[in-house]
């Protein structure tokens, strides 16, 4: 992701709830808990409220499998992990495969009660996604933070949203690939791929007289203490809103949740340039940090208070833009 020029910035006031947590406690050191030992625990089944400790367990299995970039055996293995997981909840999944250059890669859908592509059908309101390659080149980088996060966020989503009441195929999960660039930094032509391959499906293939679509895009959103900050000039004033909106129901801390004067090149941009006006890309400050994409990226950044947070503010969410009975 790259930082585009910024305007003044907008602090938004901000939110914290109850549901399944506790004090933050100091960062662990690198030791204990291990990441396999996190990975070894049991996950609660039971209640329809987000729980912070799966979503931390799935976080940790994530990473205990090292890095996972586009095409590798890690990749592969994260996949099939996802596809089981999702499953298990009762959803079902497709994957999208192509050849991006000599690099294969795959986006992987998932839908409850109906097939995971319902978006060609016109019956997917709400696309809720992030990525799932970590950057390749980088010794020691397993992305904890920078992809494991939010799919950890998405996988706990997942045991969740069955229980709410939204109807067949309402919501669809993204697990997209290709968002980190092949060459060290990103640029306009290079990264973003798989949001980037299903914007162009979008256009050829989305029913004419379909609902608008929104989407919700997640990234680098477990880090200890790390603020959220969507970036305001990709946000429409209905997203805003509901972003605003869904902060004060949550009642989430206002140091922790804010705006970036900007935009963000990241896997909401490939569908705000295709027509879906309305995304909201809730994404951890990240470019003046000294762990992004480095081996610091590690799963002692990830706190369980930080991936609850980002997940009821998502539920919320889905409240306001799925109402249910």
């Amino acid at each position: 992701m790259l930082r585009s020029a910024a305007l003044l910035c907008l602090l938004l006031p901000l939110l914290v709830g109850p549901s399944c947590r506790r004090d933050e406690p100091p960062a662990p050191p690198s030791a204990s808990p291990t990441v396999h030992k996190v990975a070894a625990r049991a996950l609660q089944e039971e209640g329809a409220d987000f729980c912070e400790e799966n979503a931390y367990t799935h976080c940790a299995r994530l990473c205990a499998m090292g890095p996972r970039p586009s095409g590798s055996r890690g990749f592969a293995q994260q996949t099939d992990y996802l596809r089981r997981t999702l499953e298990a909840y009762g959803w079902t999944c497709a994957e999208d495969a192509w050849q991006q250059g000599k690099l294969p890669m795959r986006n992987l859908f998932a839908a409850y009660g109906t097939p995971p592509l319902a978006w060609k059908e016109g019956r997917c309101r709400v696309l809720l996604s992030c990525h799932v390659d970590t950057k390749s080149g980088i010794p020691g980088f397993i992305g904890a933070d920078d992809g494991a996060s939010a799919a950890a966020v998405l996988l706990e989503l997942a045991r969740v949203l069955p229980r709410l009441g939204y109807a067949p195929g309402e919501v669809v999960l993204v697990f997209f690939d290709g968002e980190e660039s092949i060459a060290p930094r990103m640029t306009e032509e290079d990264g973003l791929y798989g949001s980037k391959r299903l914007a162009a499906q979008l256009e050829e293939q989305l029913p004419t007289d379909s609902p608008q679509l929104v989407q919700i895009n997640l990234d680098m959103v477990g880090g200890r203490n790390n603020p959220i900050a969507i970036p305001i000039w990709d946000t429409s004033e209905t997203m805003y809103t509901h972003y605003l909106m869904a902060r004060d129901a949550a009642g989430l801390p206002e140091d922790l949740f804010s705006t970036h004067p900007g935009g963000y090149l990241d896997d909401h941009r490939p569908l705000l340039d295709a027509g879906v006006a309305d995304t909201l890309n809730l994404i951890g400050s990240f470019t003046d940090s000294s762990w992004w994409h480095t081996a610091a990226d590690d799963f002692t950044r990830i706190s369980p208070r930080s991936l609850d947070r980002c997940g009821r503010l998502t539920l919320h969410l889905l409240r306001r833009l799925l109402p249910t009975q």
